[in-house]
């Protein structure tokens, strides 16, 4: 316990400095790069400040995790998905393609479902099948609007004809995430998870996901 209270509190002197000294940082790194497909992850002060919280959120949903639900049969699958689920969330958050962008969306929702699912009963059962059913109309949404920005600018077709629809559209696939209205059905559904996932994944970070969407097309959104 004393090393955990530590590490938090190093955490937080280190991500006070961050804030302090990087208010214009940025930096873009390549994984890969061809003609059809990209990797890039942005890192700027937004995306550090937000990481910086999820991680201290993350680190104490881990560390009350292994007590709350160290009896259970399924605890490594709950972690396992657990991380994959985070690992996700900070891709979304400095992803820079739309490879990166489109894959860490659809993990979102892939982990969101099998973690609401975990305790296998009928509340559970329900709840994972109306999250992945609104994620999977919020994953049309997007591939809607990433096809409108790819073939905008060929033969007669202009980004000016459909930069409205892709706004609402952009909109629409936060409002999924994020349980906004009309797709706010979802969320109190999914409150049948663990304790520790509802503290997580439903109240801090996967309904932000839907933000960081928008702050990455923010020149899109403020111009409409």
């Amino acid at each position: 316990m004393n090393i955990s209270i530590f590490l938090i509190g190093f955490v937080f002197f280190m991500g006070g400095i961050s804030v302090w000294l990087m208010p214009t940082f940025k930096l873009g790194i390549f994984f890969l790069e061809w003609d059809f497909l990209s990797l890039k992850f942005n890192f700027y002060f937004n995306s550090i400040l937000f990481s910086f919280i999820l991680f201290l959120v993350t680190f104490s949903v881990l560390v009350f995790s292994t007590y709350y639900l160290n009896s259970e049969l399924n605890f490594n699958y709950y972690y396992f998905v657990l991380l994959i689920f985070v690992g996700s969330m900070f891709s979304l958050n400095f992803s820079n393609s739309i490879f990166t962008m489109l894959l860490s969306w659809d993990l979102l929702g892939i982990s969101s479902f099998f973690l609401v699912l975990f305790y296998n009963n009928w509340d559970s059962c329900s709840g994972a099948m109306n999250t992945a059913l609104t994620n999977r109309l919020g994953d049309y949404f997007m591939f809607v609007f990433f096809g409108l920005s790819v073939f905008s600018g060929y033969y007669f077709l202009s980004f000016s004809m459909f930069s409205s629809y892709m706004s609402l559209l952009l909109l629409l696939t936060a409002f999924t995430k994020s349980a906004q209205f009309p797709f706010s059905s979802w969320l109190p559904k999914a409150m049948s998870a663990p304790t520790p996932v509802s503290s997580l994944v439903h109240s801090s970070t996967l309904v932000t996901a839907g933000l960081i969407l928008l702050m990455n097309f923010n020149n899109l959104v403020m111009q409409k």
